[in-house]
């Protein structure tokens, strides 16, 4: 039914009738509600809504105006939850809040061989690694409150043009009556259209959504523009409502694939890092000396994309390309800045003077002078900030136009050589010096995959976001040691070691001060 407004008169007379001056629309709500619980997918879950309706039915009570007068009852609506047990302790019948699924293959490749020549033991080999990773997951009991919101979007807004006007006893004009509301079609969401084509009613008209069953719903009715921004879950491998993708989806497909019909396909490729290695040992004695030595060369693609500049969404002007600003005026860079270095300015779009320098994590004042803290570059700004001098300052990645090859390249294959070198020098039977040299690397365990939604709803993602360009982690060891048997019956012995371990390009979470990776909207 409509849901009405009753507007009255500031000075209300007897003459007028119920002193009405007019009655808008304000919205829809059903005037009387039932329940029919589903007993076959959740029973117990049911029980909640159907224990409320039992105990209204006892006591001829009916609900009408506001769902939340079931939920204040203890029912639950779709999407709803049973609440926790002081707040300690599931309740029955809690649903599964997601769904999700992984897929991973591996294509792997070896090869070995070896050989005594003289008193040498040789090993050759190598190996070949590639791996494809899928995942997908969705918070469906969230998908309820987007349906809801969804659904009437386009019949929200009310139709002036076309009222019933309202007069006085004496003819004077004192409001209109709309009872309807306007078709806007532009608001209309692909959800909306899909959802009234299933059901078989036209687009005008009102649906309720808390009287669908699942079987009316399914994850295609959504557009996958209108899915992703729900932001309710992540996929890479497979389509937006969770089928494996048969075709190989570029980095820029996300931004720029569409169907067969012109629309965004908002497709993510799978997770494919390739790996390669190969190496030689020799096992020898040179004289009283047992030597290992062997060498391992490792490379690491990722095969991805990733930031040209970590502190940038967008392209920027390097001191090369910045010879004069706002109203003409030159610009003399400091003699020590590169041709490559970043220039920042104090305004995005009408910049009037340079506010500092930028070379990869370094920082300079405007005179040339390092800086270690950037805020401070900031603070002595005339504008009290600094942001790049942009290439164009209207770039968006959330448009249509957007060119990912402007912000994003490669990744760079990391190679890595590993050179080994232990010996041991027995000096009696009971003694022995011994000594090794080491290189090991090994490929990033986590937070390494691009997903490209980490920067497209980078302004309301709140949380850490994966580093596509980590390079692997590597381990330097010395070791020199010298063990003896301190008795004849050898049980018991003594071994002396110094040694030296440095490692690096760890996982660790980074703050990037200062970083402008913009967005408009």
């Amino acid at each position: 039914d409509i849901y009405q407004d009753r507007v009255f008169e500031s000075n209300p007379s007897k003459d007028t009738v119920l002193n009405l001056t007019g009655i808008r629309q304000a919205g829809f709500r059903d005037t009387l509600y039932v329940f029919t619980p589903d007993t076959v997918k959740n029973p117990l879950t049911a029980r909640y809504t159907s224990q409320v309706f039992d105990f209204a039915q006892q006591n001829k009570e009916t609900f009408s105006g506001d769902l939340n007068e079931i939920r204040n009852k203890g029912g639950l609506l779709n999407g709803d939850r049973p609440s926790d047990i002081y707040n300690m302790w599931y309740n029955t019948g809690r649903q599964y809040g997601g769904y999700n699924k992984t897929e991973k293959e591996q294509i792997r490749f070896t090869g070995a061989f070896s050989s005594d020549i003289q008193n040498h033991q040789i090993k050759v080999g190598f190996e070949y690694e590639q791996r494809i990773e899928r995942g997908y997951d969705i918070a469906p009991i969230s998908l309820w409150n987007s349906i809801r919101q969804s659904a009437n979007r386009h019949l929200t807004e009310l139709d002036l043009a076309n009222g019933t006007p309202i007069y006085d006893i004496n003819g004077v004009f004192q409001d209109t009556i709309i009872y309807e509301t306007k078709f806007n079609k532009e608001s209309e969401t692909e959800f909306a259209k899909n959802l009234r084509k299933k059901l078989g009613v036209a687009d005008e008209q009102y649906v309720n959504t808390d009287a669908l069953s699942p079987s009316d719903l399914s994850l295609d009715m959504f557009s996958p523009n209108e899915l992703n921004d729900l932001q309710l879950g992540s996929y890479y491998g497979y389509d937006y409502i969770g089928r494996k993708t048969k075709t190989k989806s570029t980095f820029d497909d996300f931004f720029t694939g569409r169907d067969a019909n012109g629309q965004q396909t908002r497709s993510i490729g799978a997770f494919n890092p390739i790996y390669m290695a190969g190496y030689i040992q020799d096992n020898f004695d040179f004289k009283d000396i047992k030597f290992n030595i062997g060498l391992r060369v490792d490379r690491f693609d990722a095969n991805q994309k990733v930031l040209k500049d970590p502190y940038l969404l967008y392209a920027a002007k390097t001191v090369s390309e910045v010879t004069s600003l706002a109203g003409g005026a030159t610009v003399n860079h400091p003699s020590n800045m590169g041709a490559d270095y970043i220039v920042y300015v104090d305004d995005m779009n009408n910049p009037t003077a340079i506010a500092g320098y930028r070379n990869g994590d370094k920082w300079y004042n405007p005179d040339g002078s390092e800086q270690a803290n950037p805020r401070l570059i900031a603070q002595a700004s005339s504008s009290g900030k600094i942001t790049p001098y942009l290439v164009n300052p209207k770039d968006n990645i959330r448009s249509e136009d957007f060119v990912p090859s402007s912000s994003f390249v490669d990744y760079v294959p990391q190679v890595n050589f590993m050179p080994r070198i232990a010996f041991s020098f027995p000096i009696s039977d009971v003694a022995n010096f011994f000594a090794h040299y080491d290189i090991l690397t090994q490929r990033p365990p986590s937070r390494l995959r691009n997903d490209p939604t980490d920067y497209f709803y980078l302004a309301t993602n709140g949380s850490f976001i994966n580093n596509p360009n980590l390079k692997p982690e590597k381990t330097t060891d010395y070791e020199l040691g010298f063990s003896q048997i301190l008795n004849e019956s050898k049980n018991s012995a003594i071994t002396l070691t110094a040694f030296y371990r440095e490692m690096r390009d760890m996982i660790q979470t980074s703050a990037m001060n200062q970083a402008t990776l913009l967005l408009y909207f």
